[in-house]
């Protein structure tokens, strides 16, 4: 499903007839809570709910489906399940109690979403899932503003020191953990709506162009082009170095999700970059 999605997502503007079947086969993986899971055999939606919803909603945008009143349908319950799937780790007594000391705020706190059903809420998923509702505009109903609210405060509140992100956590045992490239491109993209001038974002941007393009994946480069592009920031350098690792197939690897990543990121180039808000 996730390669299924980002591809499908790139797409979503190229080819009606490649959007349709895709579309198709989205919505008939789509599970009955709503969400969507890596594989058919996992048994629970997980974390490709969040590509998986992105890319429907991108190709309704973009094209004329003969499958449209089924596809917006699927969006709606794909919004709900996102809505629903928030980890809440104070037990019933406990939220309880912090309603009853602080108000209706006390139960109105920072958190995102998981990799899988029942586990932490960490960056990528909830960044994927962040994706998925502001992409390609936020949905009407109030709820999800109050949903990103809470999603952006838990993702502003993890950043490492000095900037970037990790997994999840900023410490561990008392250290602090090394941000990663990945993970702070895909976050930088899903706060573009905050002030950008944040202490969390300006030296997380800063953090960003720090690495070096010859010592990391074309995945960590993609994401590199598409967050520096989203910003209005040069990413001369990671796109010539991304450019110089295609094949003559036209991928950069043997990962077809990784491979969606990079036409987006080369898109950019073309002045079109769809995950720029």
């Amino acid at each position: 499903m996730e390669a299924t999605a980002w591809c499908a997502f790139a797409l979503a503007d190229q080819d009606g007839a490649i959007s349709q079947k895709a579309s198709n086969y989205i919505i008939g993986e789509q599970r009955d809570d709503g969400g969507w899971s890596t594989a058919p055999d996992t048994g629970f939606s997980d974390w490709a709910t969040g590509p998986a919803l992105m890319a429907l909603r991108q190709i309704v945008k973009n094209n004329n489906l003969t499958n449209i009143k089924e596809a917006n349908r699927s969006i709606d319950k794909g919004l709900l399940h996102l809505a629903d799937t928030r980890p809440v780790f104070y037990p019933v007594v406990g939220r309880l109690l912090l309603f009853l000391a602080k108000g209706p705020e006390g139960v109105h706190f920072e958190r995102g979403w998981p990799w899988d059903p029942e586990c932490f809420y960490w960056i990528e998923p909830t960044s994927y899932h962040l994706f998925a509702l502001k992409v390609p505009g936020l949905p009407r109903k109030q709820v999800f503003q109050e949903i990103i609210k809470h999603a952006n405060s838990y993702m502003l509140k993890r950043v490492c020191k000095g900037g970037g992100w990790n997994y999840g956590n900023r410490e561990t045992l008392g250290a602090f953990l090394t941000p990663f490239r990945v993970t702070t491109a895909e976050a930088l993209l899903a706060l573009q709506d905050e002030d950008k001038s944040h202490q969390a974002i300006a030296e997380s941007l800063t953090h960003l162009q720090t690495y070096s393009p010859e010592d990391t994946s074309s995945l960590g480069l993609a994401w590199s082009i598409l967050c520096l592009n989203a910003y209005d920031l040069d990413y001369s350098k990671e796109m010539e170095f991304l450019l110089g690792r295609m094949k003559d197939d036209g991928s950069v690897t043997d990962n077809n999700m990784a491979n969606a990543v990079a036409s987006l990121a080369l898109s950019c180039g073309a002045g079109k970059n769809p995950l720029k808000f």
